[in-house]
């Protein structure tokens, strides 16, 4: 660690070795410019596998901000050790890659405790249609310290950026997809290749009522009453909870009874 000025600080809602696009689009981003700017990272929980010429602060054991909200105080505390750390680093960019950090960020520059100068982006992967009218209220309030909005698909973009021209805040905006990280960009052709005759599909994601699980294991019915037993379904789904595993395990059993090997689910 050092006292440096950084370019970059880089906030995440969520430890760095949980699953979630947050999470690998943050790790791409480390990887692409750690040698050409001197970047920082705040994540919450242990950090386990640091990245070399990276500094990295932890002040909670959480591997997830919100669960901090529900401890007021150890919430402020975090906000203040944030709020420290960046008026000691001065970083010339502030990138928030989730809605909590975002909104501690944006309200450290409204009241003027970090500078204004300061360039903060912010890339979020919440649709917009799915937030309720505080939350989109709240987001417009705290848009107006920022300076770049980052999407992933066109569809959310285009409801984010017509909510706020409608308040008459000017931003930047960009649209980046997710990518899957550094083990899809090769194909090992010494792996089994499935059978021409099969359709194998995928699923892949986080467990939240927001993504819709119900409505792969709909799709995965109605292919299979349509093609039978040509058809495979395979799943890799993250939880950060106990009651995501348990409604993920409920739907595996569901798909192994109407599958059985041809389901795989991780």
């Amino acid at each position: 660690m050092t006292d440096n000025v950084l370019d970059i600080l880089i906030m995440s809602d969520n430890n760095l070795d949980t699953v979630g696009g947050e999470q690998e689009s943050t790790k791409i981003i480390i990887n692409g410019i750690k040698d050409k700017y001197l970047l920082g990272i705040i994540q919450p929980g242990n950090i386990n596998n640091p990245v070399s010429n990276v500094d990295y602060y932890c002040f909670t054991e959480f591997t997830r901000i919100k669960h901090l909200i529900k401890r007021p105080i150890r919430f402020i505390s975090y906000i203040l050790q944030v709020k420290k750390i960046i008026n000691s680093r001065k970083p010339n960019i502030i990138h928030t890659q989730a809605q909590v950090s975002f909104f501690i960020v944006a309200l450290l520059k409204k009241l003027g405790f970090i500078s204004k100068k300061i360039i903060l982006i912010h890339t979020e992967r919440g649709l917009y249609t799915k937030y309720n009218s505080f939350f989109k209220k709240l987001f417009c309030f705290f848009m107006k310290e920022l300076n770049i909005l980052v999407t992933t698909t066109e569809f959310n973009m285009k409801f984010w950026k017509k909510a706020i021209e409608t308040k008459g805040i000017q931003l930047d905006y960009r649209i980046i997809e997710n990518t899957a990280g550094e083990l899809f960009e090769y194909y090992d052709e010494t792996l089994e290749k499935s059978d021409d005759k099969t359709l194998t599909i995928g699923f892949a994601g986080r467990y939240t009522e927001w993504k819709n699980w119900p409505l792969a294991v709909e799709i995965s019915e109605k292919l299979n009453s349509m093609i039978g037993n040509k058809l495979n379904v395979n799943m890799a789904v993250g939880c950060l909870d106990k009651k995501a595993l348990e409604k993920t395990k409920k739907m595996f059993d569901r798909l192994e009874k109407t599958f059985g090997n041809r389901f795989d689910g991780k």
